[in-house]
């Protein structure tokens, strides 16, 4: 019965959508109001996804305007108040053959209210500074973009945290999933490679990067840990390039991502479940964690993590007669060799059409093979979603899931109902 249901349901409400939807949004988050714009003029199809004139705001540090700024010998700031409430309830079902009863959380149906729910300070702080914190800033996500122009090239330097959103949570451009927080489906770990191979860690770093309308290039310093970890310069690196043209009409990205090195710290903060400490010179392990290294006659608990990414991602977004139409496909790998993320890749691809301004589908696979065992351990996964925009900053979006390969989470199905709301 459920089977019959979970289609006839997503089907439905596409057609409540097209029906009852109004006609115009009314987009109410800070940036919004900082640039006087409605929120699809950054977001493409329903939020948080960007489009040109998205990545152009974001990459010029937040700091573009469009509002009354109150101005002095070395003060810019918008007279709108930067604050944004951001919140997603959800509905939650995964079905298992091997469930037994009685069933309980997810397997029976879980209603997370709210599943995120927080305020945000974003915007403007100066003709060259911009800012994204989530309040109170302690909790998770929080970076400055110190920036600026010269001969048409947006140069920055963006010192960030944040607690998973990854190594590119500081600036990347793309809607693929490389950065969590610009991801296009809820079930990120089902739908894009990146999120397949859990690359979106609790991450701290800085992040410099050069850029225009034509390409990205960003490298910077980060380890994955959160909480103000003391790893001094002993830290990992990343890199992501980018290349923006039209083609075929199409508004392109075609990029390259990757980390490489390790991180060394005593006191690491939050790291990411998965992520296991590699041997020191003059260290124990013990259940692949490192114990007790001595250092000048001191005992200390000092531990390192290897992080080794390597992909590649496009995405394309484009008109396709009267509706709007983004492509998407990754491919990424993690090699082993003691990398936090085992010896695994991944590929995916995505689809999503907009039918109205209002409403659209949407479609993904995505395919992990888990090397780091004797035996090779392949899964996959199939999506399929509708997106209603209720309003331009108020989303309904249920997705559903069927695994297959070899299941090792032993699931069959996962269907998720989300409303997402931005004010």
């Amino acid at each position: 019965m459920r089977k019959i249901f979970v289609p006839m349901f997503i089907v439905a409400f596409a057609m409540i959508g097209v029906v009852v939807t109004p006609k115009e949004g009314s987009a109410v988050p800070s940036f919004a109001r900082q640039m006087n714009l409605p929120c699809f003029g950054c977001h493409y199809q329903h939020i948080p996804k960007l489009n040109a004139f998205g990545r152009a705001f974001k990459l010029a540090g937040y700091t573009d305007t469009a509002s009354a700024l109150i101005e002095d010998e070395l003060l810019s700031l918008p007279t709108a108040l930067p604050i944004s409430f951001v919140a997603k309830y959800r509905y939650r079902v995964d079905t298992k053959t091997t469930a037994g009863d009685p069933k309980s959380g997810t397997e029976r149906g879980q209603w997370d209210i709210y599943d995120e729910a927080a305020l945000f300070a974003a915007g403007r702080a100066g003709k060259n500074i911009g800012y994204a914190a989530e309040i109170p800033a302690d909790v998770a996500n929080l970076k400055v973009i110190f920036t600026g122009e010269v001969g048409g090239l947006r140069l920055g330097v963006i010192p960030f945290r944040t607690d998973a959103g990854g190594a590119f949570w500081g600036m990347d451009l793309a809607n693929t999933g490389v950065n969590n927080g610009n991801k296009a489906w809820e079930h990120r770990t089902m739908t894009s490679a990146a999120g397949a191979l859990d690359l979106t860690t609790a991450a701290t770093g800085i992040t410099l990067y050069a850029g225009d309308s034509m390409f990205l290039a960003a490298a910077g310093l980060w380890g994955p840990a959160f909480a103000n970890p003391d790893t001094g310069f002993d830290l990992s690196m990343s890199y992501r390039l980018a290349v923006t043209p039209t083609l075929g009409g199409f508004d392109t990205l075609i990029g390259i991502f990757g980390t490489t090195g390790k991180t060394k710290c005593v006191d690491c903060g939050s790291v990411g479940s998965n992520a296991v400490a590699a041997t020191v010179a003059g260290s124990t392990v013990t259940n692949g964690v490192l114990d007790t290294v001595t250092t000048a006659g001191s005992p200390a608990s000092l531990r390192e993590f290897k992080t080794e990414i390597t992909g590649v991602d496009v995405q394309a977004q484009g008109d396709l007669g009267g509706m709007t139409l983004e492509l998407q496909a990754m491919y990424a790998t993690t090699p082993g060799d003691g990398s936090i993320w085992g010896k695994a890749d991944a590929m995916s691809v995505t689809a999503e059409l907009g039918i109205t301004k209002a409403v659209g589908v949407a479609a993904a696979y995505v395919t992990k093979t888990d090397k780091s065992g004797a035996k090779d351990v392949t899964n996959n996964a199939t999506s399929l979603s509708v997106y209603w925009n209720i309003a331009q900053n108020v989303e309904l979006k249920p997705e559903y899931t069927i695994f297959g390969g070899d299941k090792t989470d032993g699931l069959d199905s996962r269907m998720t109902v989300m409303l997402f709301m931005g004010f």
